[in-house]
């Protein structure tokens, strides 16, 4: 599976604005396939940052589903939000997700790649599990740490 042309663009923006932090495109590939299980679906993703995994998941958007993303940062929902305007099914959205999405929950489908879930995941949890529907998923980024050791 090729990189999406609009996650391309957003790797572009996230280089224009310093953003080390997007999904990788292993990830990208999972979210794309997670998104096409789920036709006519409701997902959302907190986190935005450029939109780099917005537009993964917009490309696996099937039968009428939709995409609400958000991020808390003016400057990286801004830029995301000009991105993504125009992407079939896509609602970006500049708050705290706790604001935003309780709204228009029920979801099919949660990515949770926001900050604070990175250090705090047990505190999040249980907000974010409120946001899903019957047979909901939660997916979560960043939660496994990486130790290396040297023999």
């Amino acid at each position: 599976m090729t990189e999406p042309e609009l996650a391309v663009r957003a790797r572009k923006v996230a280089a224009e604005l310093g953003f080390e932090r997007s999904s990788s495109p292993e990830t990208g590939r999972l979210l794309a396939v997670l998104a096409a299980m789920r036709p006519a679906g409701r997902l959302a993703e907190i986190g935005t940052a450029c939109g780099v995994g917005a537009a993964w998941l917009a490309s696996g958007l099937r039968g009428g589903a939709t995409l609400v993303t958000v991020e808390s940062d003016s400057e990286r929902a801004d830029a995301s939000a000009k991105l993504l305007r125009g992407a079939p099914g896509v609602e970006p959205a500049e708050g705290d997700w706790r604001d935003v999405l309780p709204a228009r929950a029920p979801f099919d489908l949660l990515f949770f790649d926001g900050g604070f879930w990175k250090r705090h995941p047990a505190g999040q949890a249980p907000a974010a599990i409120e946001l899903l529907g019957d047979g909901g998923v939660l997916v979560a980024d960043d939660t496994c740490r990486v130790v290396r050791s040297r023999p």
